[in-house]
């Protein structure tokens, strides 16, 4: 069973993916202008952004963009046009939180800190902050795709001093930063977190959550990895920032990459990596410490909401703002009353010119062009040969028809009664129903009888009868070369080998407790991708708590708008060979 989870998932991965979605910029109740006792917060996440400069038309570029859903080519487009949205708004804060350059490049960096200081210059009274994600530093994959050959060449990545010392204009020298964090002799992780205070009342508190250092990534090494990891020392540490806070009354902001409550109900179990390590042990003492709301990336009592924002650059390329309102006072036994809206920037339009085709283009929705750039077989068939060819050491050339006959034969199998839905469709629908936000159970009806045909196991027969027919001719395609002895050999060897050899021993997939399973995993994974428990309202919403000084037990909200612009089926592809770096 845990072989044919494994498959299933690598199909149905992009399900998890999900995406922030919200309504229009500051709601039309909020002032124009910001008040004594409010905060004006703007978000901007997952931006990827890789300067049209360093992209060519080249067959390099294109084998990489195949391998993605993100509209790399409109990145700086886009990041431009929800820069001037900043601009229109003129919030107190910006908050830019990780994930902000495709590949880390120093220049992708150097880039946007230049746009961030004209940002401020523009608006003196802003305050930027400015956070890195898991793709931002230490990144082996950064790559300058803009050559003369046409062959893309690794471009210089950025290290955590690069880091800071670019956006120190921009964040760490501005006058409301406070405190840093400065981490245990002879240790790295976590040193970009800091505390600011960007007006009365309200202190933010940044946490670097990513693992790009010896000390804290899972083989040692000084390279990017996905997941996410709090060293203790620095949770200690962010625990006090926020007790002194609340202290002194005032409403407790945090930021970091990763989430620190599972987004979806499947989360935890299937995209763990997009989770900060014991994430709930971590909420609970963050929410206890007077922390109520933080805002993450990568997707009552002392209530947490994770608020999660969506990437710049998949659909449905979202920016959040955020409106905090207090009314009351922390002197006073009864604290304050914290009301909390919510509401989104999208269906933006972008004019530039293509750096890989060199024409000028004119795009009035950037949502609706990137729902269009949903998932399809040819993806997750490049996606999957692209990740076995690095992984496996004698990867048959022969593999490649087979991963072509079978991933669009598996993805073409129809889920609806009259053949016209397919497991691509469902994929899709669910996919992007969690992205837009509209992940309220109010399904469409050839949506409701797949998910029947799903719960009754008939998806499971047809699936197993597509896989049998598929994989019984392996033999004969050549991919008997690739040895059990070889598989063992590289991190591929449980999903391979069971997936591509098991897979012709009907028995295997056929055993009712198999089949019983697969079944209750299938029907989770859809309903918690469609019918979001959450939280009632993903695209808008508004919160109102009464606060005092006192501390109490934590639970938990989220909302459930994303987790940032995870590509699903290159992360648990990752996930699944032990290696990665999305």
């Amino acid at each position: 069973m845990k072989h044919t989870n494994k498959l299933f998932a690598i199909l149905l991965a992009v399900v998890m993916t999900v995406v922030l979605a919200l309504p229009m910029s500051f709601a039309a109740d909020e002032p124009s202008t910001s008040r004594e006792n409010d905060l004006r917060v703007m978000v901007m996440s997952d931006m990827h952004t890789i300067p049209e400069s360093m992209i060519k038309g080249t067959a390099d570029y294109q084998h990489a963009i195949d391998l993605d859903q993100k509209v790399f080519n409109e990145s700086e487009a886009i990041l431009d046009t929800q820069l001037q949205q900043v601009r229109a708004s003129q919030p107190d804060v910006l908050l830019l939180n990780g994930d902000i350059t495709k590949d880390g490049e120093y220049a992708a960096h150097k880039s946007l800190a230049t746009k961030l200081k004209q940002l401020k210059k523009d608006l003196p009274g802003l305050k930027v902050y400015v956070t890195n994600g898991n793709h931002d530093i230490n990144n082996p994959a950064a790559k300058n795709f803009n050559t003369a050959d046409g062959k893309a060449v690794k471009a210089k990545p950025t290290t955590q001093k690069d880091f800071r010392n670019l956006y120190k204009d921009v964040t760490w020298n501005d006058s409301t930063v406070k405190a840093t964090y400065t981490p245990p002799e002879g240790a790295q992780a976590g040193a970009l977190s800091y505390v600011a205070r960007p007006k009365k009342g309200f202190t933010v508190i940044v946490i670097d959550s990513n693992c790009y250092t010896s000390d804290n990534t899972s083989d040692g090494e000084q390279l990017c990895e996905v997941r996410g990891n709090i060293p203790a020392d620095l949770l200690k540490w962010a625990q006090r920032q926020a007790r002194a806070a609340r202290k002194r009354g005032d409403t407790v902001i945090g930021m970091m990459h990763h989430g620190v409550v599972s987004h979806f109900t499947q989360e935890a179990t299937i995209l763990g990596h997009f989770l900060v390590d014991d994430f709930r042990n971590v909420s609970t003492k963050l929410a206890d410490a007077g922390m109520h709301y933080v805002f993450t990336g990568h997707q009552k009592g002392n209530t947490f909401y994770d608020i999660e924002t969506g990437s710049s650059i998949t659909y449905p390329c979202p920016m959040r703002a955020v409106w905090f309102l207090r009314e009351g006072s922390a002197k006073t036994d009864n604290g304050w009353k914290e009301t909390v809206k919510g509401s989104s920037i999208k269906n933006l339009s972008i004019a530039h010119t293509d750096p890989q085709t060199g024409e000028y283009v004119s795009i009035g929705d950037m949502t609706a062009y990137a729902k269009e750039r949903g998932l399809s077989p040819a993806v997750i068939s490049a996606v999957l040969k692209d990740k076995l060819y690095w992984s496996l050491p004698n990867y048959p050339a022969e593999l490649d028809t087979v991963i072509d006959k079978l991933i669009p034969d598996l993805c073409n199998i129809p889920v609806t009664d009259d053949g016209k839905h397919t497991l691509m469709d469902i994929v899709n629908y669910a996919n992007q129903s969690h992205q837009g936000g509209t992940d309220n159970g109010q399904d469409p009806a050839w949506v409701k009888e797949a998910k029947k045909n799903v719960a009754e196991n008939r998806f499971v027969a047809a699936l197993t009868d597509t896989l049998c027919k598929d994989l019984a001719v392996l033999t004969g395609q050549g991919v008997n070369k690739l040895t059990k002895t070889d598989l063992v050999q590289g991190p591929a060897v449980d999903l391979l080998y069971h997936s591509l050899f098991g897979a012709a021993h009907v028995s295997y997939y056929t055993a009712p407790q198999i089949a019983k399973d697969l079944d209750e995993f299938l029907v989770k994974t859809l309903d918690s991708m469609t019918n979001d428990k959450n939280y009632p309202n993903d695209n808008a919403f508004s919160i109102t708590g009464a606060n005092t000084v006192r501390e109490g037990q934590a639970n938990w909200s989220s909302l459930d708008n994303g987790i940032s612009d995870k590509n699903l089926v290159q992360k648990l592809i990752y996930a699944l060979l032990g290696n990665g770096n999305g």
